[in-house]
């Protein structure tokens, strides 16, 4: 007899909030975050609006060999973070709890350093079968 159990958790960073239920709250009621650009000067441009994430996000600088420093990679290592602390996800040495964990992450926009993704979430869970590093194309 097998028997599956699933555990989810979700996170995020956008211009409405860093919290899903808040986000959920203003999408609900319909607010917008657009608003005037706060983060350069628009002057110049065709549309001075625009929906910014206008709070600080704060994350690691670097997961192995990838750079987590730009602006884009906070939001996706934060929203990582977020989404594996409300599952309930710790990092753990132990071996029967790393070999019964697997990983979808969905992202809705990104850029092309998602490949980070996979580090950070091998940094939470460690890697199975020992100290080599698995790939990301391990991940398909």
């Amino acid at each position: 007899m097998s028997r599956r159990v699933v555990g989810t958790g979700m996170g995020t960073v956008t211009p409405h909030a860093d919290d899903v239920g808040e986000l959920f709250r203003q999408l609900s009621e319909g607010i917008s975050a657009v608003a005037l650009i706060e983060s350069f000067d628009p002057a110049g441009l065709p549309s001075q609006v625009a929906a910014e994430v206008r709070y600080e996000v704060t994350g690691p600088q670097r997961v192995g060999p990838y750079d987590l420093s730009p602006r884009a990679m906070k939001f996706v290592t934060a929203a990582a973070q977020r989404a594996l602390a409300s599952a309930g996800i710790e990092a753990t040495d132990d071996p029967a709890i790393r070999s019964r964990r697997a990983v979808h992450i969905s992202v809705g926009v990104g850029s092309t350093a998602m490949e980070a993704l996979g580090p950070i979430t091998l940094q939470t869970w460690g890697r199975p079968g020992g100290e080599s590093p698995r790939q990301i194309h391990a991940f398909r």
